[in-house]
């Protein structure tokens, strides 16, 4: 292995792998968690969410990718692991490409401007599925370069297996490649996985799987829920307020792909799908341009944006000073992004998490704690009933407040600012309350008590600082 790549690698680990240990929980990879959890003991691909049937919602690749390490270690933290090194595996192949087209120097800068981009260092190292579809889309275009097509090919199958977008971005890669034996060769095993794959279903009888998965994942889902759920005009006005963050956030990966768009247009086929599909996405629509779901498209962008800055720089300042200091120059400027981005997420909050990383997890582990404790076979509403095993049944709450506190559960969890708790003393004292870190976990004592004394409320999810401690008015 290369001297660059290992290095790279021990960069990774640093800074993806390490803040996984002290990164607050998040509802999505609780989910994704109890699925790979459900694999590893043998129950199958289902969530207790879904009523314990199939998971359809996304495709199953990241989850067996887990499960084997989950057998082992059944903790949240190995699935980090594990999809903190897709996220490396993708900054590593960022580097390998840049510097396969343009050179060292231009994969260096395109590989750290993605490392150090605010999608890889929040969600980089979390269980997420954004960064398995992105490894193996940049794998397919690496072994692309060196015209091994069906292998480029599988690669490509196993990013739609690993996150169902690609499937709108796999035409457009088609197209990408130039010649007929080659495209051939290329959607060749793509064509034989999902014909064996309709074939198993047909002699199981389980063609009922397939539609599922095409018709009723998130693809169909986040498309309905953007369009329809805000109406045309709030979905136009969301998408623009998304990408003008985005754009704020990544504008040297921008600027670096835009200058390098000049010279070779063929690459818009691996970038607007992409676009297309980011605007298509509810998370995307609702939280905007902070979220995890454009990390595929940064990475894709660095692969040529550092060769595109190395062109700006050389007409700019290279020009007149510093002409063959291209590198350390670059470096220093993305360093302060890095700096920068630390600075600017403790001035923004989701969820009162404070720091690029979100950290605290021990306000997670003390929750599970008292869980443990004193939630014995009763129903938690709440991310972290899941790892609860002597629970009576849980269920996934995120937003939807109002629907947790119409199953009336024993333990309701979620977000201090998610909610008002009634200030009518006999009302409360039917509820026990605890707040830890930016949670609130209420325990009802009389069942039917906590729809009358807790309501959800409306609530920035990105607000800036200062931040109310909870308990303040």
């Amino acid at each position: 292995m290369k001297r660059p790549v290992l290095l790279l690698l021990a960069i990774g680990l640093v800074f993806i792998t390490l803040p996984s240990f002290f990164e607050r929980l998040h509802s999505d990879e609780v989910i994704y968690w109890e699925v790979a959890s459900n694999i590893a003991s043998g129950l199958g691909a289902v969530s207790e969410t879904s009523n314990n049937r199939l998971f359809f919602w996304h495709m199953p690749l990241p989850f067996f990718a887990t499960a084997p390490f989950l057998k082992i270690v059944p903790h949240i933290f190995t699935a980090r692991v594990i999809s903190s090194l897709f996220t490396i595996g993708t900054f590593i192949l960022v580097f390998l490409i840049g510097e396969r087209k343009f050179g060292r120097d231009e994969g260096l800068i395109g590989a750290f401007l993605f490392l150090f981009s605010f999608q890889a260092l929040r969600f980089g190292g979390r269980y997420y599925l954004d960064q398995y579809g992105a490894f193996f889309f940049l794998l397919s275009l690496y072994l692309l370069m060196d015209k091994r097509y069906s292998f480029a090919g599988i690669s490509a199958l196993a990013a739609i297996l690993a996150r169902e977008y690609w499937l709108v971005v796999y035409p457009f890669l088609l197209l990408y490649i130039q010649g007929r034996r080659e495209r051939l060769l290329f959607v060749t095993p793509a064509v034989a996985g999902v014909l064996g794959f309709i074939i198993f279903l047909l002699f199981t009888s389980n063609l009922q799987v397939l539609r599922l998965y095409l018709f009723e994942s998130a693809l169909m889902k986040n498309f309905h829920a953007s369009v329809f759920g805000h109406g045309f005009g709030g979905y136009l006005r969301q998408l623009l307020r998304g990408w003008v963050e985005f754009s704020i956030l990544n504008i040297l990966v921008i600027a670096g792909f835009i200058r390098t768009l000049g010279r070779n247009r063929r690459i818009l086929l691996l970038v607007l799908p992409q676009i297309a599909i980011v605007s298509l996405i509810h998370g995307f629509i609702v939280d905007g341009g902070v979220t995890q779901y454009p990390l595929p498209l940064i990475a894709t962008l660095s692969i040529f944006s550092g060769a595109g800055l190395k062109m700006i720089y050389e007409r700019s300042i290279g020009a007149f000073i510093l002409r063959r200091q291209f590198t350390t120059v670059a470096f220093a400027v993305v360093f302060m992004q890095f700096i920068a981005f630390n600075a600017m997420a403790t001035g923004i909050s989701l969820h009162k998490n404070i720091g690029i990383y979100a950290f605290g997890y021990s306000d997670d582990r003390e929750i599970i704690r008292i869980l443990e404790t004193e939630a014995k076979g009763q129903f938690i509403h709440g991310i972290h009933g899941a790892f609860i095993q002597e629970r009576g049944r849980w269920d996934w709450t995120d937003y939807m407040i109002q629907e947790a506190i119409e199953k009336d559960p024993d333990w309701l969890i979620t977000y201090d600012n998610y909610i008002e708790i009634s200030s009518e003393e006999n009302l409360r004292k039917g509820l026990k309350i605890y707040r830890i870190g930016p949670y609130v976990m209420i325990h009802t004592l009389e069942k039917g008590l906590l729809g009358l004394a807790v309501r959800q409320k409306e609530f920035p999810k990105w607000a800036l600082l200062p931040i109310q401690n909870p308990g303040q008015p």
